[in-house]
């Protein structure tokens, strides 16, 4: 499709699967929600994978790597979680996932979601140079830092990435809608849950990474 973003793309190619897929189908979707904001890529994956398990029903593959989407369906009796394994070779006192050490690729399904992500690693591999990359990894780790603080001073708040204003938005957003119109929001109330639900997880898993790296 010439002159269309991956985003478009993948959203089109997703809108067939859901307009097509029965219960007898093989779905396979890779990274769906990329190439636009975290929250709107989130949401549409969480959309997207909700319907295929409880109304279509078919067998589908389903890779990603937002970590809440996981822990949402982490409980669910038609889904089952499972990661490539992989596993760090030290060079360095470091801590593990540092990007002074090497990420070592396993090729093995093991159980579970994994753990985290190891985009520094991968980044390193492919050719990113180490100071670009260290100065990366300095960056993730202050900003993870700053959510587990939880808005503590307004020094912290200005250093707030633009994924995280963009939750605040939301939520103020969805309150203004409650407050103006009660009626509206009684009878979207389940789609409004949704919502929240997707934006709880996001932020409780971020403040969660925070705390286990202090």
């Amino acid at each position: 499709m010439t002159g269309e973003s991956t985003f478009l793309v993948e959203c089109t190619e997703a809108a067939s699967v859901l307009q097509n897929a029965t219960q007898d189908s093989l779905v396979i979707l890779d990274e769906l929600g990329r190439g636009t904001s975290t929250f709107d890529g989130y949401a549409i994956a969480y959309s997207v994978f909700r319907h295929m398990v409880e109304r279509v029903k078919c067998r589908m593959l389903f890779a990603t790597h937002y970590h809440p989407l996981t822990k949402e369906f982490s409980s669910h009796p038609r889904v089952t979680l499972k990661h490539m394994a992989c596993a760090f070779k030290s060079r360095s006192d470091q801590e593990p996932g540092g990007c002074d050490q090497d990420l070592v690729f396993l090729y093995r399904l093991a159980e579970g979601a994994c753990p985290e992500s190891y985009g520094l690693q991968v980044a390193l591999m492919a050719g990113i140079p180490k100071q670009v990359v260290e100065t990366a990894s300095v960056a993730a780790q202050a900003m993870k830092r700053s959510i587990g603080e939880n808005f503590k001073s307004s020094e912290l708040r200005s250093e707030f990435s633009s994924m995280h204003e963009e939750w605040l938005r939301t939520l103020v957003g969805i309150s203004q809608v409650v407050d103006n119109d009660k009626a509206m929001f009684e009878e979207e109330e389940e789609d409004v849950s949704d919502m929240l639900i997707c934006l709880w997880h996001e932020i409780r898993s971020s403040c969660s990474v925070a705390q286990v790296r202090r």
